[in-house]
């Protein structure tokens, strides 16, 4: 099932309940970040933003930048993989699940779904694992949600970290973007 037409940005889910709502029963044992969907073009990808207590070579770099996400693949990936290249060209869809922490209290947090993601570009020279940037297609520069909005906002240096990423601004292939221009965006409504 498409996760799109059954999810609700903005909105928690356990793997537990994406497991039952996107009818995949093996999704509830995956301890990995990423799972690719049994039955529609879907590539889900956990992210813990904050990564105390986890091993250094999981400590990935990412975070959103705007209506970009910075994501670092899984440790035995590059640019080349088999599943990045099927991103790369279009051929899987990603889909974002986002958490700050990934337990509170020992309690394991649910993930917030940031919904679906398109490759825009690669951190050159980067592999096992690739930085890859995508564009967030969901992503809701008004939204009052506040867990989407603490995700949103969420840096490394929230969390005594430093990106290694040295691209600032993304430029899209996507009609509409104006994160390229070197002006600010300036709409200006006169009265008719």
């Amino acid at each position: 099932m498409e996760p799109s037409k059954i999810l609700e940005i903005g909105s928690q889910y356990s793997k537990n309940d994406l497991a039952v709502l996107l009818d995949q029963p093996s999704l509830t044992t995956v301890r990995e970040g990423v799972y690719s969907c049994k039955n529609s073009p879907s590539y889900l990808l956990f992210v813990d933003l904050e990564k105390a207590g986890k091993e250094t070579r999981f400590h990935f770099d990412d975070f959103f930048e705007e209506d970009y996400f910075h994501w670092d693949s899984q440790t035995t990936q590059h640019i080349q993989s088999p599943k990045i290249q099927a991103i790369v060209s279009g051929e899987l869809t990603p889909h974002l699940f986002v958490r700050i922490k990934q337990k509170e209290k020992s309690k394991t947090l649910p993930f917030v779904y940031c919904g679906r993601l398109v490759f825009d570009t690669h951190e050159p020279n980067t592999s096992k694992p690739a930085h890859i940037i995508f564009q967030n297609l969901d992503y809701d520069d008004f939204t009052n949600n506040q867990d989407l909005l603490e995700i949103y906002r969420w840096k490394p240096s929230t969390a005594g970290k430093s990106t290694k990423s040295t691209i600032v601004c993304c430029s899209s292939s996507l009609p509409y973007s104006f994160s390229s221009s070197p002006l600010p965006f300036i709409l200006l409504l006169l009265p008719s």
